[in-house]
């Protein structure tokens, strides 16, 4: 997880503003990216011992069943160069909400397989799993249109497409070369 203290403000934010959504995090593997964080001290920080579970790393077969049984998956990352966590987890049928950087901005088609929220402010992280939490139709709607997604940028066809660049660039490269002029 990348940018916990992010996930977890905004967690308690939301529980204090709606007490009646029964919040469930669940954190798999280290924490990632330059920061040193003490997870169990964010969590008993923001006052959510009882809401947050943090798993040791897992299979990737166990991480597809993860993914499959959230009904959300959340990126508050600081950068990203992929996005690669986001397309499994669409590829499962699951919505990500993720920051608006690197990777992410172009992994997750905001309002259509999850929302990209700009910054790291608490607040609008709990509006985006508010909204998230609101509306199960829109939810179901985003996860089944992130699987299909997930199918257009899986590596064959991402490996096709940077073929297909590779090719172009080099017709192109060819066609501004000048014919050698033979020597007298």
């Amino acid at each position: 997880l990348k940018g916990p203290q992010v996930l977890l403000k905004a967690a308690a934010l939301l529980r204090t503003r709606r007490p009646e959504i029964d919040l469930r995090l669940t954190i798999l593997g280290a924490l990632s990216g330059n920061k040193d964080f003490n997870l169990r001290q964010l969590i008993a920080d923001a006052g959510l011992d009882d809401v947050v579970t943090h798993l040791p790393p897992v299979s990737a077969a166990e991480l597809a069943s993860w993914f499959r049984a959230a009904d959300v998956v959340v990126m508050p990352s600081y950068s990203e160069s992929f996005g690669l966590v986001a397309i499994e987890a669409q590829a499962c049928g699951t919505p990500v909400v993720g920051t608006r950087v690197g990777g992410l901005s172009r992994a997750i088609c905001h309002g259509r397989t999850g929302l990209l929220v700009d910054g790291h402010h608490a607040s609008d992280w709990a509006d985006a799993l508010e909204a998230m939490y609101d509306d199960p139709d829109t939810r179901a709607d985003m996860g089944r249109a992130a699987a299909i997604r997930a199918e257009n940028l899986g590596w064959n066809r991402t490996a096709a497409i940077t073929l297909e660049t590779y090719h172009a660039a080099v017709e192109q490269h060819l066609g501004h070369l000048v014919p050698a002029v033979p020597a007298p």
